[in-house]
């Protein structure tokens, strides 16, 4: 099926893929994310919304456009204190920059900073390689 709002093909509800069982875990939470419509919702605010449904929306959506204009927003969002957000956060970033910068999600507090300081160098450009 095609969604109208973003223009690109998802999988037909109730229809299980072939590959089932490679399935990475973000593709199930943005399976959740699409919700019952099945597509995207696309908005400029998405990622700043406070309902975090919008969030992961806008998050899933910037990943599958590849929208490096994003990537500033998914910067901010490493820092949430919600770990699927993280999660979700940092693969989006990987998948528009193919880097990680040495994050993980799942990393006590202090570890995540300075992390994120070094995506944030990097996204503004003065971060040269930032590892």
């Amino acid at each position: 099926m095609t969604c109208p709002a973003v223009g690109t093909s998802v999988v037909g509800r109730g229809r299980r893929p072939r590959d089932a069982g490679l399935w990475a875990p973000t593709t199930l939470v943005l399976a959740a994310a699409l919700g019952p419509g099945g597509c995207i919702l696309e908005s400029e605010a998405g990622l700043a919304s406070n309902d975090p449904q919008k969030r992961f929306e806008a998050i899933s959506a910037a990943a599958a456009r590849g929208d490096r204009s994003a990537v500033p927003g998914l910067v901010r969002r490493l820092d949430s204190d919600d770990p699927a957000e993280r999660l979700l956060a940092i693969n989006a970033l990987e998948r528009i920059t193919g880097e990680r910068l040495g994050y993980d999600h799942a990393a006590p507090k202090a570890e995540r900073s300075k992390a994120v300081e070094r995506w944030a160098r990097w996204a503004s450009g003065d971060g040269g390689d930032a590892r």
